[in-house]
């Protein structure tokens, strides 16, 4: 299970980016969904923002990789559950993904 200690230490790493979506590839290829990551690592975020300010660039990293959780982001950045053979079709989990934008109305141009 992800700890904030993981985190933070994923977090103040070199590379922080690739600390934090190693730690998240493992929770997932662990068995955990991207809901259930993203149900953990929300109120991790919330402490480790609200104890010390984080540089503006791995505040970023962190924030994204939460939008990667719900699927906020491009399609080929976008986390995906783990596939679950052992479930039929119809009990394994959903993906978890933002529904998609509406389109917006073309309005009548006045003439």
């Amino acid at each position: 299970m992800m700890t904030l200690d993981q985190v933070r230490t994923a977090l103040g790493s070199r590379n922080p980016a690739e600390a934090l979506d190693s730690l998240v590839r493992g929770e997932l290829a662990g068995g955990k969904t991207t809901g259930e990551l993203y149900t953990t690592l929300v109120p991790m975020a919330r402490t480790i923002r609200t104890d010390s300010p984080l540089p503006e660039d791995v505040d970023e990293i962190l924030l994204g990789t939460l939008d990667a959780l719900i699927g906020h982001c491009n399609p080929d950045e976008c986390y995906h559950d783990p596939i679950r053979p052992d479930l039929p079709a119809e009990e394994a989990p959903e993906r978890s993904v933002a529904p998609p934008t509406p389109e917006v109305p073309q309005w009548p141009v006045p003439k």
